[in-house]
């Protein structure tokens, strides 16, 4: 868990997720900061209530109430049930472990931010920068490796032939070359 206090890692859980969660689901109803922990329950969007109890050694489900009959809140509990009392590191750990809808809304908000980033910090490209690097660029013809080929049935002579991808780590055992 992060240092934060038992407050106000429940006020994030109730504000932060909603993008993941059902909207406005999230209500902390319980505080001991002389106990150190505290609890908030929330809705999956899979239909089922459960209820995370933080505390200094992180966030766990101690409880899971289906809302809904339907495959989906069925697996949600199966899934929820090999994680009761669970410790998480995190509230996300934890709900994309308990929420594949969850844990896809996630890497959607995480996947939208890094192109926002992303966006913000690419230079725009003119057209004279664009030419400038074209020009600038050298560009090397390199022969290929294959050998000319006098008729396309006959292979060359196993002398000419030489390894086309070479296996790996084959180049360790060469013996170095200088450069002048």
């Amino acid at each position: 868990m992060r240092s934060a206090s038992i407050r106000e890692e429940l006020e994030a859980i109730t504000s932060s997720y909603d993008y993941g969660i059902v909207p406005g689901s999230a209500t902390a109803f319980h505080l001991d900061e002389a106990m150190g922990f505290g609890r908030v329950d929330l809705t999956l969007l899979e239909g089922v209530m459960v209820i995370i109890e933080v505390n200094q050694q992180g966030y766990k489900v101690v409880s899971q109430s289906a809302l809904f009959c339907g495959p989906a809140a069925e697996q949600a509990t199966k899934t929820i049930e090999g994680y009761m009392d669970h410790p998480f590191e995190t509230v996300e750990n934890l709900l994309m472990s308990i929420s594949p809808l969850f844990a896809e809304r996630f890497r959607q908000v995480l996947c939208q931010k890094l192109d926002n980033i992303n966006n913000q910090s690419a230079p725009s490209s003119t057209p004279a920068q664009t030419e400038d690097l074209t020009a600038s660029t050298t560009f090397h013809n390199f022969d290929p490796v294959l050998p000319p080929s006098s008729s396309p049935a006959q292979p060359p002579p196993p002398q000419q032939q030489q390894e086309l991808y070479p296996t790996s780590h084959s180049f360790l055992h060469q013996p170095p070359t200088m450069f002048e």
